[in-house]
């Protein structure tokens, strides 16, 4: 039999929602749930994650996940809530180092990969990319070396 997955961990958290009765709409389920599967998946990809405990990585998705899920859409309420839910119900410590840690790498992954939307603000100092070796300028192109 396997070990949990971080991904098994989210799924029976967000089913928390259901059985404490917390408020919140099915979309809004939806989006936290697949943000914090995205976050689990982007762990796979750093080894830092390896050594890290299953519930650890999925609880530090899931607060990452909220953080980036509009106030209006999840209330404090709600994430209070959840969150008490974690602990009592679920008896994970939701600020254990290693939830910290991983909390801080996954924020830092998610914004260096810009997917939340930051990459509009990031200049482009690259320049236009050509549509033919013939528009590149002739100083930009890499020099042959002869074989001696």
């Amino acid at each position: 039999m396997h070990p949990p997955t971080s991904l098994s961990f989210v799924k029976h958290i967000v089913a928390l929602f259901d059985l404490c009765q917390i408020e919140c709409s099915a979309s809004t389920r939806h989006d936290l749930g697949e943000m914090a599967r995205f976050l689990c998946e982007l762990s796979v990809c750093d080894y830092f994650f390896v050594t890290k405990k299953p519930s650890s990585i999925a609880i530090a998705a899931l607060q990452t996940a909220m953080d980036k899920i509009d106030i209006y859409r999840l209330s404090p309420r709600s994430r209070t809530l959840l969150l008490t839910a974690i602990r009592d119900v679920a008896r994970l410590d939701l600020h254990s180092n290693e939830v910290t840690e991983c909390r801080f790498h996954l924020n830092e992954m998610y914004m260096q990969g810009c997917y939340g939307g930051n990459h509009e603000n990031i200049p482009d100092t690259r320049g236009s990319s050509p549509n033919f070796v013939g528009d590149m300028q002739s100083s930009s192109l890499p020099k042959c070396v002869s074989p001696p």
